[in-house]
Formats: C-alpha cells, structure tokens, sequence
C-alpha cells in the first residue's frame, strides 16, 4: 500500500470522528430543551447509532480499525454499554483475512 491509500483511510477514519463529534454537540444543544429522562434515552439511541457506524466502517475499512473496534468494545469501564455491545459483533463475526493483503 503506498502513502495515498494511508492518507485515505486516515482522513477517513478522521471524517467518522468528526461526524461523531458533530452529532452529540447537536444532542446537547437539543438536549436543553428536553426532560433528563428524555434527554438520556435519547443519548442511549445516539450511542447505539454511532457505535454501529463504528462498526460498519471498520468492517469496510478493515485492519487496525476492525482491531481497534475489538479492543474498545472490551472497554466496559470506558465506554457506554450500547458501544461495548455493538463493537463486540467484530469480535468472532469477522472472518479471516490474510495478513499479506
């Protein structure tokens, strides 16, 4: 793989950070508005769907992203439950690649 394919994937992998970051800066500003009950269920939601574009993007990415999304959703004194249960689908339901590709 040559430095183009790495810049790729790096501003890639930067792109989803981003687009994470962006969604729960819009939540807490929506958050103001909402109850606290509201306001955690909705939070909730938002991780789940934010842990799944993880994981949907590390199986297309593949590699160090499918190895990182296995080592945070081993990270349940760090993450919220909704991450730790969707990232730990790359744990046995990734199959084998050949390390050489």
């Amino acid at each position: 793989m040559n430095g183009i394919h790495y810049r790729k994937r790096f501003l890639k992998g930067l792109l989803i950070a981003v687009r994470i970051l962006i969604s729960y800066k819009i939540a807490r500003v929506r958050g103001v508005f909402l109850s606290r009950q509201q306001r955690e269920v909705r939070l909730r939601k938002l991780h789940r769907s934010n842990a799944a574009l993880i994981r949907e993007k590390a199986l297309e990415m593949k590699g160090i992203m499918i190895k990182v999304g296995q080592f945070l959703s081993s990270r349940k004194d760090f993450l919220p439950d909704e991450y730790t249960e969707e990232l730990a689908e790359l744990q046995d339901q990734v199959p084998p690649h050949d390390f050489t590709e």
